[in-house]
């Protein structure tokens, strides 16, 4: 998708051989059709020149100065501009109203591919830093479903009651784990956990075999797992009574927008 379009060396690199490949097949295609030989080979010349220059651009850039290799990296960054210069190219000298159409339909399905890819970039990243959390009605179901099949168990939920994003979301999940009969019960007192993400804690660790109890942490991360449910975080205290919390941090934040243009 768009965030995994490489940048630095690697696109200035993968921008030049492109180049190089237009300039290579529009000398192949001079010889072919009887051109002047200057031409074409000027055309092959000039390819094998940006395929050479891609290959060598970590040198080449330290030659240049910082300032036209940012401007360079910054258009190999943005590939559309290759789209969009190929199918002027085309439009501009081929007569043939079939290649127009060719590139012009080519063109439009990249366009949209990309704005498609665009729109759920941003999606995503509304769920993630706008969107509040919630269970959906899938991923309760999926909870219930798996967690039916265990032995139940007693689980506080901990959540700061000052953050009502995670106390909404915290509520949620005590009430999935209540729809698979499990004891679920919110705990609100403090200390909160600062991080921004879902954790399963407990405490006694040492003290499972005393208590003659089964440890039920494995099963909860896997039923979080079954729902779809990211749980990327876990301890355990060895002293005290066994016990097991799932810790519900603040939802994920960003300070400032990454500027590729930077």
């Amino acid at each position: 998708m768009l965030d995994d379009v490489p940048a630095g060396d690697l696109a200035v690199f993968g921008f030049f051989e492109m180049v190089a490949l237009g300039f290579v097949l529009e000398g192949i295609g001079g010889l072919e059709r009887g051109e002047y030989w200057w031409k074409w080979l000027g055309s092959l010349f000039l390819g094998l020149l940006f395929f050479v220059a891609g290959i060598k651009w970590p040198k080449i850039k330290r030659v240049l100065g910082g300032r036209f290799s940012d401007v360079v990296e910054r258009v190999a960054v943005y590939r559309p501009l290759f789209v969009i210069g190929a199918i002027a190219y085309v439009v501009i000298t081929r007569h043939d109203l079939r290649y127009r159409y060719v590139a012009l339909a080519l063109g439009a399905t990249y366009l949209i591919f990309i704005s498609a890819a665009y729109v759920q970039t941003i999606r995503r990243d509304l769920d993630r830093y706008v969107m509040p959390r919630q269970i959906t009605s899938r991923q309760a179901r999926r909870l219930r479903t798996f967690l039916s099949r265990h032995p139940a168990f007693e689980i506080t939920v901990k959540v700061n009651p000052h953050d009502p994003e995670a106390m909404q979301y915290a509520s949620q999940i005590s009430q999935a784990l209540k729809l698979a009969n499990w004891a679920a019960e919110l705990d609100i007192s403090p200390p909160y956990s600062p991080e921004d993400a879902i954790g399963i804690n407990a405490t006694g660790v040492n003290s499972i075999a005393a208590y003659g109890k089964d440890d039920p942490r494995p099963i909860l991360q896997n039923a979080f797992s079954f729902a779809g449910i990211v749980v990327n975080r876990g301890g355990g205290i060895g002293a005290g009574k066994f016990a097991v919390s799932i810790v519900v941090g603040r939802r994920s934040l960003v300070c400032c927008p990454i500027n590729k243009w930077q």
